[in-house]
């Protein structure tokens, strides 16, 4: 464990009744057994000291006070009640905020995937459903029309066209006569040049 929780008001009255260096000793104790997160090891209580930085034989002996008050030896280490529940609780919640994670990226990748997946089935249903229509377009195409061989051409009742009907009917009906006050700069183009001098000799 990085971190733990420190309660002022609970270490100051466990240890009101102890010296500096026992405090301090106890603090280290502390540090060590959430460090290491498991009970502190009795097998060699030499290197034990020597870890804590205890040298001393007050420092020792301060040591072997704190460890016989505030810890329980049981199987070759001393254990601390407060310490394991509070690695137990911090295991508990780590391990609830991990299923929390994965069980939410589960759900983001399945609702993720659900839009890919509908997407698909509408494809095939409506290729489904446009290959229906062309088999029943295709089905009743064959059984509405029947092949016959009785048709007949049908007749062009057009009467044929005479290129010279125009030109007669133009001669029939020649331009107005040009009045020299209603001459416009068009007339050239209706007019022929001999009309043009005739009207304005």
């Amino acid at each position: 464990m990085n971190y733990y929780q420190h309660h002022i008001g609970d270490f100051n009255n466990a240890t009101r009744h102890l010296s500096l260096l026992e405090r301090a000793i106890y603090r280290d104790l502390l540090d060590m057994y959430y460090d290491t997160e498991k009970a502190i090891d009795a097998s060699n209580m030499d290197r034990l000291a020597r870890r804590l930085q205890c040298i001393t034989n007050e420092q020792i002996a301060a040591l072997n006070y704190i460890l016989d008050e505030f810890f329980i030896l049981q199987d070759g280490a001393y254990l601390n009640n407060r310490c394991e529940r509070e690695i137990a609780e911090f295991h508990g919640k780590r391990k609830q905020a991990s299923d929390a994670g994965k069980a939410s990226a589960k759900k983001r990748a399945a609702k993720k995937q659900q839009p890919q997946n509908n997407g698909s089935s509408d494809n095939e249903q409506s290729n489904d459903d446009n290959s229906t229509d062309v088999e029943q377009a295709s089905n009743d195409n064959s059984t509405d029309v029947q092949p016959t061989n009785n048709h007949k051409p049908l007749t062009n009742n057009q009467e044929p066209f005479n290129s010279g009907s125009s030109n007669a009917h133009e001669q029939k009906n020649p331009p107005p006569p040009i009045q020299f006050s209603q001459y416009q700069s068009e007339d050239h183009k209706r007019y022929t040049l001999l009309g043009c001098v005739n009207q304005y000799p």
